[in-house]
């Protein structure tokens, strides 16, 4: 590493080879460059960048910007998005492959105190990115990688995407290259120096009425970057324009309303609102959609899991409603129940150990105060063992026992459909308690089989009491955990 973990000095030699591969020594004639800069490292708070640069001495090094194996760069960057493929060449590993995996990670970084030595203090990154090799033979980079730049997967002039500085035994983490770029105000060889820096809107929208949270609200700022309301209420926009934005909050059955915010570069800027109520087109509860979900039990048992979605004539959910359903079994036996719905509009049933086969759902009755029951419901199955879960059977389809939907139908307002940033938010409010578990290293967000986001949790090494403590839902967004080993600066 140029700065030697934030121990260096400016104008220090940058040699090539690196120091750990002539055993530490530093040969006046390998001398290459001038360490010019550097984002010194912050062992008691955040860090967004581990990133050096060094002035190069002339004709000491190849100033076109071609790298090894991958050629010249486009002088254009690109942000990591999931599933993009990535490449790269450096010192260990020389020319591979992988794909982004995760994104907004939070991880800890274990740094040596010296050259070649192992062991030292740790460093916790935020909004990193996590790569994983996937199907490529070995590993996408070891020690020795660090500064490798993190390309997309193209034939020609690739834009950049991040900056390799660590990992573990199985996965890669790196920092985007925008905030790289940013921290130094420098530019891409043949581009120009970032313009626009960024920062993020998060806060809450609720009812003025009764200030019971709005789920499903669209939040919107003046450049374009929009988000949905999930869980309770809570939002988050990131990517937004630094400057003084306007923010408009707006909701099905609801007054907009705009405020004013002050974006700073890579800070979080609180905007809540509290939207006032207007009529809606009828006086109707409406059963929307019904869900079927597996999960837990014994003995590859598992639960089946029945979600009632409430809403009103003008689309908003419908919270307090008493929902009375009767579930026809596999069996052809019948069970009844009632449940009330949350904010979401939600009223969930549980049945224990559920047999394979199939479950329709009858709903009997919809009890909200100043609405009335249509006694309508969408045509709904779940044959477990067949159907993908979660199955969200709504009133647009027509899905019955055999031809379950996949998660991705699920309606968008509803907490299992949400956005990236909805997930993201949801992440990082809980993402200190989830770092102050044995054995947790990092957390950050993935997408799941179905392609839905989820928040990763990752472990040092298998530890079942800490598996034990991390709940299989934080805020309506599902988690996973992630045996990566401990992460360490390359």
């Amino acid at each position: 590493m140029f700065a030697r973990s934030g121990r260096a000095e400016i104008g220090e030699a940058i040699v090539q080879p690196g120091r750990i591969d002539v055993g530490c020594a530093q040969i006046p004639s390998d001398i290459v460059a001038d360490l010019s800069d550097f984002v010194p490292l912050d062992f008691d708070g955040t860090n967004l960048v581990d990133a050096a640069i060094a002035e190069v001495r002339p004709g000491m090094v190849d100033t076109s910007g071609a790298i090894r194996d991958i050629g010249p760069l486009s002088p254009n960057t690109m942000a990591p998005i999931f599933g993009l493929q990535v490449k790269k060449s450096a010192r260990t590993t020389g020319l591979t492959f992988g794909h982004v995996a995760a994104l907004d990670v939070s991880v800890n970084i274990g740094y040596s105190k010296k050259c070649g030595s192992r062991g030292g203090p740790s460093a916790l990154f935020t909004n990193q990115f996590r790569v994983e090799s996937g199907n490529n033979p070995g590993p996408f980079g070891a020690g020795g990688d660090s500064g490798g730049v993190i390309v997309e997967n193209v034939a020609t002039n690739p834009r950049a995407v991040g900056l390799l500085f660590a990992g573990s035994s199985s996965s890669i983490i790196a920092n985007p290259i925008d905030a790289v770029l940013s921290a130094f105000n420098v530019s891409m060889v043949g581009g120009t120096p970032p313009a626009v820096t960024t920062g993020c809107i998060t806060g809450w929208v609720t009812s003025s009425a009764d200030g019971t949270a709005i789920d499903g609200a669209t939040v919107s700022e003046d450049t374009g970057q929009s988000g949905t309301t999930v869980s309770n209420g809570s939002y988050m926009i990131c990517e937004v324009p630094t400057g003084e934005r306007t923010v408009t909050a707006s909701a099905a059955g609801f007054e907009s309303q705009t405020k004013p915010a002050t974006v700073t570069d890579g800070g979080i800027t609180p905007v809540d609102f509290a939207l006032d109520p207007t009529p809606v087109g009828g006086s109707n509860a409406i059963v929307d959609c019904i869900t079927y979900k597996t999960e837990g039990g014994r003995q590859g048992d598992k639960h089946v899991n029945i979600e009632v979605l409430v809403v009103d004539d003008g689309g908003a959910a419908v919270s307090g409603a008493a929902v009375s359903v009767t579930v026809t079994f596999p069996s052809g036996a019948t069970g009844s129940a009632t449940a009330t719905t949350g904010t979401g509009g939600i009223a969930g049933f549980t049945i224990k150990n559920g047999a394979t086969g199939c479950y329709v759902t009858d709903v009997t009755d919809v009890a909200a105060s100043g609405l009335t029951f249509d006694g309508a419901e969408p045509l709904n199955g779940f044959e477990k063992g067949a159907d993908l879960a979660p199955d969200a059977d709504c009133r647009s389809g027509s899905t019955t026992c055999g031809n379950g939907s996949s998660a991705g139908s699920i309606n968008p307002n509803r907490p299992d459909g949400a956005g990236l940033q909805s997930v993201i938010a949801v992440k990082r409010r809980n993402e200190a308690k989830l770092l102050e578990l044995t054995g947790v290293v990092g957390v950050g967000v993935g997408l799941s089989e179905t392609g839905e986001p989820v928040i990763e949790v990752y472990l040092d090494q298998e530890r079942s009491r800490t598996r034990r403590r991390i709940p299989a839902v934080l805020e309506d967004a599902q988690t996973r955990v992630i045996v990566t080993g401990p992460f360490v600066a390359f």
